[in-house]
């Protein structure tokens, strides 16, 4: 999203994950998209009309979804974590507009479900159990999730 038409980012898209996919030696199931973050809620939009750009995040992250199932990568929203920096300056880096190791963090908290899905299916439950629990300090493994997707309101589900 860059103020261009969502026509051309769904071409654009598709290319990059098309590409991503490539990288993953051609299995989608090994990708993991994240949703466009919410740039209105910062204070470096604080003196614009942030309704209009909120929707035409939300219209390029419907593009995002929509191309990530058809392909069936992994799709993570973070958008919502994104729109809740008006509360939580925290959230926001000091320039104002991108955002911080907390919202990073938050970001990563939220996809590492579906990260240990994919390793789970690839290497075996107790082979990346125990690695994630020697390598990190993890001790609680959250249960993965098939997928997480955005649907309307700004509410998350977990897909099939």
């Amino acid at each position: 999203y860059r103020g261009l038409p969502v026509d051309g980012y769904r071409e654009d898209f598709r290319f990059m994950l098309g590409k991503a996919i490539e990288y993953a030696g051609g299995d989608s199931k090994r990708v993991v998209v994240l949703s466009i973050p919410d740039w209105g809620f910062t204070p470096f939009a604080a003196d614009r009309d942030t309704e209009p750009i909120s929707q035409q995040i939300d219209e390029f992250n419907a593009v995002n979804l929509e191309e990530t199932e058809g392909m069936g990568a992994h799709y993570v929203d973070v958008t919502d974590i994104s729109r809740t920096a008006r509360d939580d300056i925290g959230l926001i880096a000091s320039d104002r507009l991108h955002p911080s190791g907390k919202m990073y963090a938050l970001w990563a908290e939220k996809t590492l479900p579906v990260a240990l899905e994919i390793l789970l299916a690839e290497k075996g439950e107790w082979h990346v159990k125990d690695r994630l629990r020697s390598n990190t300090g993890i001790h609680h493994i959250p249960r993965p999730a098939a997928r997480t997707r955005s649907v309307e309101n700004g509410k998350v589900c977990r897909g099939k």
